[in-house]
Order: C-alpha cells, then structure tokens, then sequence
C-alpha cells in the first residue's frame, strides 16, 4: 500500500495511490499545528492509517509546508503555523509510527508541481520530467514552483 500525504498548516489529507497512479478517496484530519511537531507527526501516522484502512503501509510521499531537507526527510524552516516544525524529523518519525514504512519528504508546493506536470502533459509516446528545483514560500498558503516536461521544444 502507498498513501500520499499533504501536511498544512490546517488540514491533513491523505489518500492510497494505487499502482496505475490513481488516487483514493481522501481522509481529512485538522492539522494540530499550535500543539508541535509529536502532535503533528501522531496525526498524519493516523491519517495515513485510516487512508489504508487500518494496514501499515509500504511506503508514504509527504508534501509539507515549510521547506525541507528532502535528503533527510528533515525540516529546514518553517512558518509558526506548525509550532516547533523547523528541526524535525519527518521521514525518521513516521517510519518509527508506521511500522518502517518507506517515507519521502518534500515540500508540499514542490510535490504538487512534481504530481501536476506529468498528470496534464502526458500523452501517448511523450516522454516527461518535471522538476520543481525550490519552492519558494511567499507566505502561508502561497508558494511557487517550476516545471518543465522533457517533451517542450524551444522555438
């Protein structure tokens, strides 16, 4: 089983991703930001739990707020929406809570690119890449990111 999570300052939702890349039906949790990182890390292990009715699953994507060590799974900084979140680490904790579950930790503007770019651009026999290099938050809720597909041509 693998679940995707995306970690904000408000919610968590999480969903399976089946193995033709489509996405399950969304759990939706509030986001215990205000309370720290262990409440934060307990809610999404119980998000991805219930995403995958109740079976730990094989291996867990995190898109989070705040911007992220995606080598290490770990938060570089963050706004106060998610008190304490800078330092902590995402990747370790919840592999500890699901049950040494594969995790993938990015940045939650960088996944959406990195999801959207393939899904709107494929067609049969293009290739693909999208890359999201940084994500640059702007404030809560805001950021950007960019994309470019193997298949662009320039004039």
């Amino acid at each position: 089983t693998v679940v995707g999570v995306d970690l904000g300052g408000t919610k968590i939702a999480a969903a399976r991703i089946g193995a033709d890349g489509g996405v399950g039906e969304a759990v939706r949790i509030p986001t215990p930001g205000a309370d720290g990182p262990q409440a934060v890390l307990d809610a999404v292990a119980r998000a991805v739990l219930l995403a995958s009715d109740g079976e730990p699953p094989t291996a867990v994507g995190v898109g989070t707020a705040g911007a992220v060590d995606v080598g290490r799974g770990r938060i570089i900084s963050s706004t106060e929406t998610l008190a304490g979140w800078a330092g902590t680490d995402v990747r370790s904790e919840l592999r500890r809570r699901l049950d040494g579950a594969v995790v993938h930790v990015t940045n939650d503007v960088d996944a959406h690119a990195a999801g959207e770019v393939p899904r709107r651009h494929r067609r049969a026999g293009d290739g693909h890449v999208a890359l999201a290099p940084s994500a640059r938050t702007l404030q809560p809720g805001a950021g950007c990111a960019s994309a470019v597909t193997a298949a662009s041509t320039v004039p």
